[in-house]
């Protein structure tokens, strides 16, 4: 289960990028242990609840911050098995509506590479490209989105 929540560094990008969705668990000693809620109903709303530490940072899951940048954002991960299935390829991509005629397009912002020498940039998994990809989305929502205007 632990692997359907983002990684301490992410999370804490995201909560500076605006992410302030509840959670079901959040990270202590700076990113070292992950806890997860145990009272009933009770969720975790953002990294800034008076309850929480300073070393504490509220943890979504990889489904809510993907939810998140394509609501907020209109960005969008695409993932796509390769090869007969064995590999996978990645790109992060931009919806955009023109106001003049409501058309909307499909602007594809970056193909995600994978880091290590694979086939065509490829990767092994769906984990390992869905999470070179919210690193993709976060260092694209930091950039200046002048440029996206239509």
């Amino acid at each position: 289960m632990i692997k359907e929540f983002i990684q301490y560094e992410q999370a804490l990008a995201v909560k500076k990028l605006g992410f302030d969705e509840n959670c079901f668990g959040y990270y202590k000693s700076q990113g070292k242990e992950l806890v997860f809620i145990k009272i009933k109903n009770s969720i975790i709303s953002n990294w800034e609840d008076s309850f929480m530490e300073f070393s504490q940072c509220s943890v979504p899951t990889y489904q809510q911050v993907f939810r998140w940048f394509r609501e907020k954002n209109n960005l969008y991960h695409f993932l796509s098995p390769e090869r007969n299935n064995s590999r996978i390829s990645a790109s992060i991509r931009k919806k955009i509506i023109t106001d003049v005629s409501k058309y909307e397009f499909w602007c594809i912002i970056e193909y995600v590479r994978a880091k290590k020498s694979s086939p065509y940039n490829t990767f092994e998994t769906h984990e390992e490209a869905e999470f070179e990809c919210l690193k993709k989305m976060i260092e694209y929502c930091k950039r200046d989105f002048k440029r996206d205007v239509v």
